[in-house]
């Protein structure tokens, strides 16, 4: 079954931590050599995402920094069926609600969880992805099929082994571990308590998402609410009983600092 999608690619932060190395986290160079200047990190995944989700019958959506207006469109062009919304937001959960309310602008407003198909008009699911989230083509791909299998109450977190973050997103699942089975239905998100029967069987968000559109009731709720972070907006999806699936892949690097930009140019120079 292929499902009704669009793309988020979510770039509302300046990216303070990379000031070092660029002006603007969006706009990171990916390239150390003579000719691969114009590759930067907003164009490299907006070309995976494109040409991974290819054939679908939604677009891409950028959010982005208003400090960005005027600099990142010369890195987009000839890309069809992108659109760029800037905002000033203070965190990723406010900029992502506003990418949601864009997109479902003129859909009615999604049914809550476990009751069918969101209204007609409104795309069943949403590819969402940080702007700093490098993964492998073929994890992606991976990914993307797998989320095109979900009922349209589903959601699905691209998830990881690797831990190279401060303050990595844990997520847990009790079910057992099978070879070769890459998803797994997620029972708690964060640092369960000591007494819990989680075991080790903890993998790491690795900031790329296929939401439910029934999930926005509950993200306009969070933001009412004042709630500022993404990794506090996936918990209360768990404990709200939407029903969320993990899906695992070996590696990802998350660019957020600059001792993580050689390691991406190292990852992406392997993937070539």
């Amino acid at each position: 079954m292929q499902i009704m999608r669009d793309i988020i690619v979510l770039a509302g932060g300046v990216g303070q931590r990379l000031q070092g190395l660029t002006p603007y986290k969006a706009l990171t160079p990916l390239g150390r050599g003579k000719g691969q200047d114009n590759q930067v990190l907003v164009k490299r995944l907006i070309e995976q995402l494109l040409s991974l989700d290819g054939g679908r019958n939604g677009s891409l959506l950028l959010a982005a920094n208003s400090l960005l207006q005027g600099k990142v469109e010369e890195h987009l062009q000839g890309f069809e069926n992108v659109e760029i919304i800037y905002l000033n937001t203070p965190s990723s959960l406010h900029t992502f609600y506003h990418s949601m309310k864009h997109i479902l602008r003129d859909c009615d407003l999604p049914r809550p969880p476990h009751q069918g198909a969101p209204h007609q008009g409104a795309p069943h699911h949403i590819l969402v992805s940080m702007v700093d989230s490098i993964v492998k083509d073929d994890d992606l791909k991976k990914f993307i099929c797998f989320c095109d299998s979900l009922a349209p109450g589903e959601s699905a977190l691209l998830t990881t082994t690797h831990v190279d973050d401060e303050k990595p997103l844990r997520v847990w699942s009790r079910a057992d571990y099978m070879p070769g089975v890459a998803a797994m239905p997620v029972d708690y998100i964060g640092d369960p308590p000591a007494e819990s029967d989680f075991g080790d069987r903890a993998v790491i968000t690795a900031g790329v998402y296929c939401f439910s559109a029934n999930i926005f009731p509950l993200l306009l709720e969070c933001i009412d609410e004042g709630m500022e972070k993404m990794r506090n907006f996936l918990a209360q999806m768990v404990e709200k009983n939407y029903p969320v699936y993990a899906f695992t892949v070996e590696k990802t690097i998350d660019l957020d600092r600059p001792e993580d930009w050689g390691q991406a140019l190292d990852f992406l120079s392997f993937l070539s």
